[in-house]
């Protein structure tokens, strides 16, 4: 699957000015086609869509999340492993999502992945929420944190820099269901292609109080 960001305006005579949505999809073609399907009879004309830079591998549930969210218009975006799957050896089948919403809408966004069957909660949670996911007709669960900074996301999904940061924070402080070894893979591999800026790592790490701690992680996993 690819991440293609379709932007559209109202058509004449319709509220709701413009906007842009994130589509999953395997070609340029089919985002068209979803997007035609989902959004024209709410009176949006796409205008132009692309695909993103940044172009994660979601899971199915970060990417119904991303799904719901959009439509919800509350700020928001998802990190950690949904962003770097492509740098893992083996995926896990189920993870929770890693997800950061506006700070004055934790309710809110909480009580919209309910009603979707997604069970919100933070590490605090996280034996009462493994728990829960085994209930019938849960669809899956989410660490949901309040955050009032968005400068390292775009359209719902964080950089590859910030996704790192986030995860790594959760393994070390709130032990996150990832092992320390896995995570000293994915920063191999991103490094090994390239696909890391070093300086804006190191400020997104200061954001967490860890830049020094994340400089030293890096160092140690640089090819000689």
């Amino acid at each position: 699957m690819n991440s293609y960001r379709a932007t559209w305006k109202a058509k004449t005579g319709e509220t709701g000015g413009t906007g842009s949505v994130i589509i999953e999809a395997e070609s340029k073609g089919q985002a068209k086609r979803i997007f035609i399907q989902r959004n024209e009879e709410q009176g949006q004309l796409m205008t132009d869509i692309r695909e993103l830079a940044n172009n994660p591998r979601l899971s199915s549930l970060g990417t119904e999340i991303l799904r719901i969210l959009q439509e919800s218009g509350y700020r928001f975006f998802i990190s950690g492993l949904d962003i770097l799957s492509a740098y893992m050896h083996h995926i896990p089948e189920r993870f929770p999502v890693l997800l950061y919403g506006d700070r004055y809408s934790q309710e809110e966004i909480r009580g919209l992945l309910i009603k979707n069957r997604i069970v919100a909660g933070s590490y605090r949670d996280a034996r009462i929420l493994q728990l829960v996911e085994q209930m019938d007709g849960v669809r899956g669960i989410v660490f949901l944190y309040p955050t009032s900074r968005f400068t390292y996301a775009l359209d719902g999904i964080a950089t590859i820099e910030k996704a790192f940061v986030d995860i790594y924070y959760e393994v070390t402080r709130h032990d996150y269901p990832l092992s320390v070894q896995e995570l000293a893979r994915i920063c191999s591999n991103m490094l090994r292609r390239k696909a890391i800026d070093a300086g804006r790592i190191i400020k997104v790490a200061s954001s967490r109080r860890i830049p020094e701690e994340i400089r030293y992680f890096i160092e140690q996993k640089k090819e000689p």
